[in-house]
This record gives C-alpha cells, sequence and structure tokens, in this order.
C-alpha cells in the first residue's frame, strides 16, 4: 500500500561512542524519539546496528545519549493509569540508553519508558547512575480510593545537591517534568559556580501535524416528495463508499497535544436507492434514486488522553460542503413493467452546512477513528458515517 513508503529511515550527521572511548562519525538513522530506543542504527562505511551493551553511547546535532548500567523502577509500568496499589518498589537491572539533559558535577539525563512513561536518572562523578523516583499508587482510607502522588525524587534532590534555601524551596515545589528539572539543576550550577555548563537544546514544541486520510463512508438520506402517485418520505440508504483526503492539525501550545484543532478536507461521495413505494391510487411503485459527490472541510477542535502508546481522542465541530456533482431521480414503475424516469429534486444548494463528532485512538504515526457528520440543506438532510485510517507524514 502507498502509506508504507513513508515509514522510511532518516539518516543525519552522527556519532556513536565505542565501549573502549573512541568516536566514530558516520549517519546515524535519527527517528525523533520519544520512546528511547533499545537499538539504533548508523552508517559508515557500512549499516551497522547497536545496542546499549555494544555501544557507549551515540547521539546528533539535537541529541546525545550515554550508556548505562543501572536500576530501573518498574512501579510506574501500567499502560492504563500509570497507578500501582502496591507499596513496594519493583526495580530492575538493565543496561538502557540514556538521554542527556545538563551537564554539572551532578548531570541530569531521561529515559521514556515503552509505556511513554519518564524516568529522570542523575549521574554522578563515578558515572554511577540513581533514577529520581516518582509514581502515583491507589490507597484506601475510610473504604473511599485516593490517588496518592509518590514524590520521593524531592528528598533525593535535597540529599543529591545539598542545596540552599533558594533552591530547597524550588524542589519541594516542583513537579516531576523535564523542564522544571533542568531548571532546577541550572540554579544548583550557578550556586557552584558552574555558569556555562552544557545542557540539551530545548526541543521545539510541536504545533503542527499532516495526515493523509483513507476510509469507507456510509450515508442515510431521505426526500419528501409529493406527486400524484402518493405523497411519501423516500428514505435512502445502504451507501457504501471510499473516501479520501488530508488534514491539518494545530496543537494548542502548552498542553501536551492534548488540546487540537483539526482541518480535514475529504472527498466522500453516496449512491443510494429507496426501497418501493406502492402508490394508493394505482398499482404503481415508486422509488428515488440519488447520488452526489463532494468535497467535504471539517474543523474539529479535539482532546486527546496526553498518555501510552494508544491515546483515544473524542472532538466535535462543524463540516462544510461544496458539491461537485448530484444527481436525482424519480422513477415509477407502472404494472406491466413498463418504467419512467423523472428529475426527483431541483435547485439543489451547492453548499452544504453541517456538524461532525469524532470517536478515535492514536498510535504512534496512525490514528484510526469514527465519525458521525450531519449536513443539512433546504430539501433534506444527509447523515454520514465513516471509518478513516490517518497516516501522519513525518
Amino acid at each position: 500500500m502507498p502509506l508504507i513508503s513513508f515509514a522510511q529511515s532518516n539518516f543525519v550527521d552522527g556519532y556513536i561512542i565505542k565501549l573502549n572511548g573512541d568516536t566514530v562519525k558516520g549517519k546515524l538513522d535519527d527517528r525523533n524519539w520519544n520512546i528511547t530506543p533499545k537499538q539504533i542504527t548508523f552508517r559508515d562505511s557500512s549499516v551497522h546496528s547497536f545496542n546499549a551493551n555494544e555501544i557507549a553511547g551515540f547521539g546528533s546535532s539535537s541529541d546525545h545519549y550515554r550508556s548505562f548500567n543501572l536500576k530501573l523502577n518498574l512501579t510506574n509500568e501500567n499502560l492504563r493509569s500509570n497507578i500501582k496499589t502496591e507499596e513496594g518498589q519493583t526495580v530492575k537491572d538493565t543496561t538502557l540508553f540514556l538521554r542527556f539533559l545538563i551537564e554539572g558535577d551532578q548531570r541530569l539525563y531521561a529515559f521514556m519508558d515503552k509505556d511513554d512513561v519518564a524516568h529522570f536518572f542523575i549521574i554522578n562523578n563515578q558515572n554511577a547512575a540513581t533514577e529520581l523516583i516518582h509514581y502515583r499508587r491507589l490507597v484506601v482510607v475510610n473504604n473511599v480510593q485516593y490517588v496518592q502522588e509518590v514524590n520521593t525524587y524531592r528528598d533525593q534532590l535535597l540529599d543529591l545537591l545539598n542545596p540552599d534555601n533558594k533552591l530547597t524551596w524550588k524542589i519541594k515545589r516542583s513537579n516531576y517534568y523535564e523542564d522544571e528539572l533542568i531548571q532546577i539543576f541550572e540554579v544548583y550550577n550557578r550556586s557552584k559556580g558552574i555558569v556555562k555548563a552544557e545542557k540539551v537544546t530545548k526541543r521545539k514544541e510541536k504545533f503542527i501535524d499532516y495526515y493523509l486520510i483513507a476510509g469507507i463512508t456510509s450515508a442515510q438520506t431521505s426526500y419528501y416528495l409529493e406527486s400524484i402517485y402518493g405523497n411519501f418520505d423516500y428514505k435512502l440508504g445502504n451507501s457504501l463508499t471510499p473516501s479520501v483526503g488530508a488534514s491539518l492539525t494545530v496543537y494548542i501550545p502548552r498542553n501536551r497535544m492534548q488540546f487540537s484543532l483539526d482541518n480535514q478536507l475529504l472527498f466522500v461521495s453516496y449512491n443510494m436507492e429507496s426501497e418501493k413505494y406502492k402508490s394508493p391510487y394505482s398499482n404503481s411503485n415508486t422509488f428515488v434514486r440519488s447520488s452526489s459527490s463532494y468535497i467535504k472541510m471539517f474543523n474539529i477542535f479535539k482532546y486527546q488522553y496526553p498518555k501510552g502508546l494508544i491515546r483515544p481522542y473524542i472532538g466535535a465541530g462543524i463540516s462544510f460542503a461544496a458539491r461537485l456533482a448530484s444527481k436525482s431521480e424519480f422513477n415509477i414503475i407502472y404494472p406491466l413493467g413498463s418504467s419512467e424516469t423523472y428529475r426527483a429534486v431541483y435547485g439543489n444548494k451547492k453548499f452544504e452546512p453541517g456538524y461532525a463528532f469524532l470517536l478515535g485512538t492514536a498510535y504512534k504515526r496512525y490514528k484510526l477513528e469514527f465519525r458521525n457528520d450531519y449536513a443539512i440543506n433546504s430539501l433534506n438532510s444527509t447523515t454520514y458515517y465513516q471509518l478513516n485510517l490517518c497516516y501522519r507524514l513525518r
């Protein structure tokens, strides 16, 4: 399928650090990782793959990773809610790549696990890694459940950094976010006279995503027609046609991509026929056949759950359709089998406003969404049900 062709490598200038400390420059397959990679692909004279046990580090102009033997806190491992009820912690001895954040006599690194949960580590002068512990758990008080946030990392920072009063106040009120922890280390470095400590270049916040869309559309409509054969509200349905398009998603800043405005442009069509209605005045039967094609624009305000690999979302907004082609037929079938066809509707509007609701889920580059779209004009209304697969362009 054509969509698969977009999932290709992206080699940029980069480097690896061998276990003996030598640095080799070449091309790194940079995936702009959100989840910290377990393995990377590197190309010099040939293409190689390395894990954290095989090299000491790697990087590019934007990110730098180092390999560490460490104890990883697994208490946070929960795909749904990141909440545990156990009192104890579970740790695992492992070797991982960590992403560099800020330099100093205490260095700060980050690891994002497969469940999209952040882990932060302090690396001391002996290259020993200590995880800053933070997780949530359910506690029961008087038969009522509460979510308790365990902020052990604050006490760890107070113990490891031995901060002054100003920094102590900042640590005690901090949240377990990358930018806040970097700020703590910046203040700490200044207090130690380290004014030019290297730090990670702040990642640019993403504001726009582009998607290709392919799916199927089911449509239902009706026409109320008066004729010498009777007055009937003709119900048309059972149309199933492909739809294609593209979208531009604009994220509202500083909200972890939870809220966005989804602007979609889709080609949709339908070809429907009503059941046959028997005339009360003769033995004739009548039915209506209708077909149309549209370019539809959607503006949908959307909320997406911000955690995990699988992120559900909901949205609501407006639609606006421009009709490309339309045909409606009023058909009469006489008792002896002969038939006649007339134009069913005159003056169909070329533009149709409407409103839409959607439910969906995002996984990596893909979104699967179900949409209900209700279009209105002066003659009738049309209900669309769409199931679309969306692919995010890099």
